[in-house]
């Protein structure tokens, strides 16, 4: 059982205020009574007129502080700014690196999601997770499920992991901060990049995979369910990455519920949901 407010920290860019409104809106509403967060945005340019939508969106009586953090671009100016899979790459994703060194420093945990993630239960448990010595909590990723997979870490061999390794979805995260900055995890997935940038697929997930190298504890897919299992032709296992009884929904993949066409997307409808209850209602989305 966690005492205490859950910290939470998610990390967006000017163009992701809209979804960063839903998620955020999301967890506050699935708090249960009596659940307190303290949330720390990193801002890669959120402009202050969205600052203040996304602060009057955010109301509630279990937010007990909110902070914006400007992240300055140059921390991670060795970074691809694109990748084979992802062409739409933005630099905000590579914030969540910066975590431990910009939230206050008593903070020996923190939970990391992805801004386009919608909370569907409350997040005490998943934030009190049993990292069992490990620096992070993830969920073992069901497409790309070992580093030697083709999708994987690209330098597999070259670096000397195991091919069979398995390898995690970063989107949701839980962090041992005091681990982390022991180890200069930051300055090990930076240094990663720089020599392997040109090879890599996945971004900073990539680069976290290739340094943890299958060092991770594993959470249950109700906390990370991937949206694209069951589509584009990849087989959905039975009775798993099902929409409805997901607590963490995560949207991967290029389409998402707020582009053309996003309304086709499973569970589309729970991001609707809570952007409705944002200074975004009324938008028109997904169509």
């Amino acid at each position: 059982m966690h005492d205490g407010p859950l910290r939470i920290a998610l990390a967006a860019d000017d163009d992701f205020a809209l979804p960063l409104a839903a998620a955020v809106r999301s967890i506050l509403d699935a708090c249960d009574p009596g659940t307190s967060i303290e949330l720390v945005v990193l801002s890669s340019g959120i402009t202050e007129s969205n600052r203040r939508d996304l602060t009057r969106s955010w109301e509630s009586e279990h937010l007990k502080s909110l902070s914006f953090i400007d992240i300055d671009g140059r921390r991670f100016g060795v970074l691809p700014r694109q990748s084979p899979s992802n062409p739409n790459l933005i630099r905000a994703v590579y914030a969540r690196l910066a975590i431990p060194a910009v939230v206050p420093q008593d903070w020996d945990r923190v939970l990391y999601l992805d801004a386009d993630t919608v909370v569907r239960s409350d997040l005490t448990e998943l934030f009190a997770w049993d990292l069992r010595g490990e620096t992070v909590a993830a969920r073992h990723d069901p497409i790309i499920t070992e580093l030697g997979h083709p999708g994987g870490v690209q330098c597999h061999e070259e670096i000397g992991a195991d091919p069979r390794a398995p390898y995690f979805n970063s989107g949701v995260l839980v962090m041992d901060l005091d681990q982390w900055r022991r180890r200069d995890l930051t300055g090990a997935v930076l240094s990663y990049v720089d020599t392997h940038g040109p090879k890599m697929n996945l971004r900073d997930q990539e680069g976290l995979n290739g340094v943890l190298q299958g060092g991770f504890a594993p959470i249950p897919w109700e906390w990370n369910t991937i949206t694209l299992i069951g589509r584009d032709k990849i087989p959905r296992p039975p009775g798993v990455d099902l929409p409805e009884r997901s607590k963490v929904l995560h949207y991967v993949g290029p389409l998402k519920p707020w582009m053309d066409g996003g309304s086709e997307l499973p569970g589309a409808a729970y991001f609707y949901e809570a952007l409705e209850r944002t200074a975004w209602r009324g938008t028109e989305t997904g169509e």
